[in-house]
């Protein structure tokens, strides 16, 4: 429990408070960011064991070497930061590989981003980006 006021307190994953009638009311608290899913295709939660683990994201076409950048491919924490010890590179033309320089934390959520800025060498954008949580164990 973390006690916020005397009438405001924690106790994962809700935050109770009390009404001046003094009922106390509930409310569910989530560490899961709010994805657009007109903008973005959520993913299935991957998991894995490498704290030191990159990312190999494959499209279906080889990738404009200027598209991929820290803006537009990189990886977010569950608060919504961005990790500055993630550097994207392009791979075999259709690979973009998300080096990392530092560890994850475990038991973490983490989300890997794509934007639909990504182009290949056609011209082609994603139609949608991309948004893919996992935790390392």
């Amino acid at each position: 429990n973390s006690v916020v006021s005397k009438n405001l307190y924690i106790e994962n994953p809700s935050l109770y408070f009390t009404k001046s009638n003094g009922v106390i009311e509930q409310i569910e608290i989530s560490n899961a960011l709010n994805v657009d899913s007109a903008s973005y295709d959520v993913l299935e939660e991957k998991q894995t064991t490498d704290a030191k683990k990159a990312w190999l994201i494959e499209f279906n076409m080889p990738l404009a070497s200027g598209s991929v950048h820290e803006e537009n491919a990189y990886i977010i924490g569950s608060e919504g930061n961005k990790l500055s010890f993630i550097q994207p590179v392009i791979e075999n033309e259709k690979y973009i590989c998300l080096k990392n320089n530092e560890q994850f934390s475990f038991n973490t959520l983490y989300y890997i981003v794509i934007e639909k800025e990504v182009t290949s060498v056609q011209g082609s954008k994603l139609k949608k980006g991309l948004y893919v949580p996992f935790t390392v164990q």
